[in-house]
């Protein structure tokens, strides 16, 4: 396919994307790769993704001053600046970092080609390694943190919040006076008054009286505006068929943004629990101004009062199968970090959250940056996304972006589902007195093979059914589904390898595929000669599999390549299906 981007162009692509280090193949160990972006972000192959607004996007490809990129980097200068003059002393101390930051601000603003956010995260870190303050705002965040707790036990504050509602309408799917209905009116009327209260940062930046019962009664009064409560309603509170006055469960992602924003939202966080659901909470990794991190949540009196029933997850690499464990676990309330120090950038997050995001139902957003690199963008996204934050009136604003018809999504019951009915088919072959066979071989780790994979495999697969009586041969090309990526195979599987049901594991080999393409009348392409299931790295890892389990099943065969030969292989890149070092033969 010709490439419809003009040389110049192009080259003006790559530029951008490099300058603000989002090329995952010239920044592997900063960038999130392709595939793990696409656990969150639904984007077609070799489609780059950047993290901001289309209209910003457009003004730099445009290749020219922007007036709006030059206001955007005004106010990053004003905010850096200004924190300058407020945290620095030493009036020579305060010149030179004034000078040293305005000649790094000059050179990354020059060609107009670098996303503010990430100026502002480039001198923000610049600021903290000279002057070596960890959190320049800690002051503020904590006294803030201190008032909106202040607020949210204040007498007026809990009387205005719980009041009983209104009168009940309930909607289409009751009847009146359904009980059900009527919790579904009671508690989303307190969510309600909650994410009102959570938005209202005008009340923990100063420090005048308390609001009254009144003033919240009046604040509670207004309706949400734009067009997202009622879907975050219909999320939070379905009913479950079982239980009368019970909500479906949901695993929450809920997106934090500013300190005393953030006591409301531990409020809210204890709600939804209440309510049935799971929740974790993101924060940043590094501080950003009065941004909450995760240093905030283990200093802050308030916040340590707040979340100490949370589970405090710090992995940045946190595998499919111990997300899953932990998701299951009795804890729910986890907090993470997103595992940047800037805005929202899903090209920079850690592997956790990417996982995360990839698993939850759907996600919590706060505040107006966000709201921004969701919605302003033209990117669709692999979950649903409910943004809340003030409007002009400072009134809550609720915002709801639908998950991508085209994404695919695996809970880890589906697959876990799915490797029970394989598991089952396992146990039957063997109660009829059938030897069971597990066949592991490449699938994905010849990028662009994946039909000709399945092919092969099948075709063997199907010629030693036919030379082995009593064998349950089980063809896991045979189980791939469309969308299914290497964690969700990996897991899926591990429950089948892990059952006890297999009698023999065997490993494809060389000769496997020489007698497959036989059978299918083709000589072997160039790209499969001298292949086995040593190439693959998913067969690498379920070697390991095998050898852990033949210690408790001392009776189980191992047939295929010598086990020393598997582990020349690395780490299967995230959310695919070949080894992360294979990406630079192929992209070359």
């Amino acid at each position: 396919m010709t490439d419809p981007m003009e040389p110049r162009q192009k080259a003006w692509l790559h530029s951008f994307l490099d300058e603000n280090h989002l090329n995952y193949t010239t920044s592997p160990d900063l960038v999130a790769s392709p595939a793990q972006i696409r656990f969150m972000v639904v984007v077609d192959q070799n489609e780059p993704y950047y993290p901001c607004s289309e209209r910003l996007y457009n003004e730099i490809m445009a290749r020219v001053k922007s007036p709006l990129l030059g206001e955007l980097y005004a106010d990053v200068w004003s905010r850096i600046s200004r924190l300058v003059q407020e945290k620095v002393e030493d009036p020579k101390q305060r010149d030179f970092l004034i000078d040293l930051l305005n000649i790094k601000y000059q050179h990354e603003t020059s060609n107009y080609n670098i996303i503010p956010s990430r100026v502002e995260k480039r001198l923000f870190k610049l600021f903290l390694v000279t002057t070596q303050i960890e959190d320049p705002l800690i002051v503020e965040k904590t006294a803030r943190n201190k008032r909106a707790l202040e607020i949210l036990k204040s007498h007026d504050f809990l009387r205005a919040v719980n009041r009983l509602a209104g009168p009940h309408h309930p909607g289409e799917s009751f009847e009146e006076g359904n009980f059900e209905s009527l919790r579904r009116h009671i508690d989303a009327h307190k969510l309600r008054r909650l994410f009102t209260a959570s938005v209202r940062k005008d009340l923990w930046e100063k420090n005048g009286p308390l609001p009254t019962y009144d003033q919240w009664e009046e604040i509670f009064s207004h309706e949400p505006t734009d067009d997202g409560w009622e879907h975050l309603e219909t999320f939070l509170l379905t009913p479950r068929k079982d239980l009368a006055g019970h909500w479906e469960r949901r695993t929450i992602l809920y997106l934090a943004d500013q300190a005393g924003e953030i006591v409301f939202d531990a409020a809210l966080v204890e709600m939804l629990i209440r309510l049935g659901h799971t929740v974790i909470l993101v924060v940043k990794n590094a501080s950003l101004y009065d941004r909450v991190y995760l240093g905030d949540i283990l200093t802050c009196p308030a916040l340590k009062e707040l979340t100490r029933d949370a589970e405090i997850i710090t992995t940045a690499n946190m595998s499919k199968n111990d997300l899953a464990a932990c998701l299951k676990n009795d804890r729910r309330f986890k907090i993470i970090s997103d595992g940047t120090m800037e805005k929202l950038n899903l090209a920079r997050t850690s592997v956790t959250f990417s996982r995360v995001f990839k698993e939850v139902d759907g996600v919590i957003s706060k505040g107006p940056d966000q709201r921004g690199r969701f919605f302003e963008s033209r990117f669709e996204l692999t979950r649903d996304v409910y943004s809340l934050c003030s409007d002009e009136s400072n009134d809550l604003s609720v915002m709801f972006k639908p998950m991508c018809p085209r994404a695919v999504h695996f809970s880890s019951q589906d697959l876990e589902d799915r490797a029970g009915a394989i598991i089952n088919q396992m146990r039957e072959a063997k109660d009829k007195g059938n030897t069971v066979m597990f066949y592991s071989g490449i699938v994905g780790s010849i990028p662009g093979e994946i039909d000709t994979a399945i092919k092969v495999m099948t075709t063997f697969v199907d010629y030693l059914s036919q030379q082995q009586a009593q064998t349950f041969i089980i063809n896991p090309s045979k189980y791939f589904v469309e969308g299914m990526d290497a964690d969700d195979l990996m897991y899926m599987w591990e429950q089948v390898q892990r059952s006890g049901y297999i009698d023999i594991w065997r490993f494809q080999t060389v000769n496997d595929i020489e007698k497959s393409f036989e059978l299918m009348g083709r000589k072997v392409p160039a790209q499969w000669v001298g292949k086995d299931s040593t190439y693959s790295t998913g067969c690498t890892k379920e070697m390991g599999i095998a050898l852990d389990v033949q210690k408790h099943n001392r009776e189980m065969q191992i047939i295929g390549p010598d086990p020393e030969k598997f582990f020349r292989r690395g780490e299967y890149g995230i959310g695919l299906f070949h080894d992360t070092k294979l990406n630079e033969i192929y992209e070359r």
